[in-house]
């Protein structure tokens, strides 16, 4: 499967046509606010509890996680091949070894459950919970609702975000379309390189948010080393490298106090298309997912008829 992000690959037709269309659409009068509400929902500090954030804040788990969601998702609703580990195992992107400690991770905080086909019970189906598909679609919820603010209808993200399966369906078709046309974030090489990184995404959009809090002199982020690393929960080492990484590039700075001082305009100005790109990408593609749903009963809590736990 074409999935991955490889460091060199060219743009499809698709995925020059939503940059486009995304170029034209920062021109929205409420477009800067409603990427700055987009950056405040997704650099909220980790919650409390099992440590779901700690799990993923690693991109070569999370993009396990996502091809999980995606597993699943084509085969109960699609017909596609089971959602096994050793499907998982083919396609995660990590050792065999590691996706088996993921998956064992996953089961221990209830974030995984393991099902038998009725009729055959040795095939294993790895079924994700409606946390974690949560967790995993959350950038692309917290997109759709930014754009219901440019359009003025909320309705679209308040059913996806009400329903897993809904949401579950996005992630599917969303790796589906990687698939075939490319991803959506290789155009953007300064975002890519970040969220290449462990924790990397977090950090950028937290300094996004600093910098369009800046703007509208509300209260400032703390951009310490320390602060990142515990707001976070990660290691106050790899922060100082992302952020070290990004002041030698000119990109960043802050001051003594770790409040922002200066954001690249070329950083900002990518960040935005990107923003714009993804707003229209998941819209479309959770206006697809409404469709299908409103012929089909979604079923997550009751499960398949075609499975049984254990």
């Amino acid at each position: 499967m074409g999935y991955g992000l490889k460091s060199e690959i060219a743009i499809s037709r698709e995925v020059a046509t939503l940059i486009a269309s995304g170029t034209n659409y920062r021109s929205h009068p409420r477009f800067r606010h409603a990427v700055a509400h987009y950056c405040e929902s997704m650099s909220q500090p980790t919650p409390s509890g099992w440590p779901i954030w700690k799990l993923l804040n690693r991109f070569t788990r999370y993009f396990a996680v996502y091809v999980l969601i995606h597993n699943y998702f084509s085969w109960r609703e699609y017909g596609e091949t089971h959602p096994s580990a050793a499907v998982l195992q083919k396609q995660s992107g990590l050792s065999p070894r590691q996706t088996i400690n993921l998956v064992n991770a996953l089961k221990a905080g209830r974030l995984v459950t393991v099902e038998s086909l009725a009729n055959d019970r040795r095939i294993k189906l790895l079924r994700p919970s409606p946390e974690i598909i949560r967790e995993i679609g959350r950038s692309m919820l917290a997109y759709i609702e930014a754009e219901g603010m440019l359009s003025g209808d909320n309705s679209r993200a308040r059913q996806v975000a009400g329903h897993p399966d809904l949401l579950g369906d996005v992630i599917c078709h969303c790796a589906r379309f990687v698939r075939a046309h490319g991803t959506v974030i290789h155009p953007f090489p300064r975002i890519l390189s970040l969220a290449s990184r462990d924790c990397g995404y977090l950090l950028l959009v937290t300094l996004m948010a600093a910098h369009y809090r800046r703007l509208d002199g509300r209260s400032p982020i703390t951009l310490s080393t320390n602060a990142l690393a515990k707001r976070y929960d990660t290691s106050a080492s790899h922060v100082a490298n992302v952020l070290r990484d990004l002041k030698d590039s000119g990109e960043f700075s802050c001051d003594r106090n770790g409040l922002l001082e200066h954001l690249s305009a070329d950083l900002i100005d990518e960040f935005e298309t990107w923003s714009a790109c993804e707003m229209l990408h998941y819209t479309a593609l959770a206006d697809a997912a409404l469709e299908r749903g409103a012929s089909r009963q979604y079923r997550h809590q009751s499960g398949h008829k075609d499975v049984m736990a254990g």
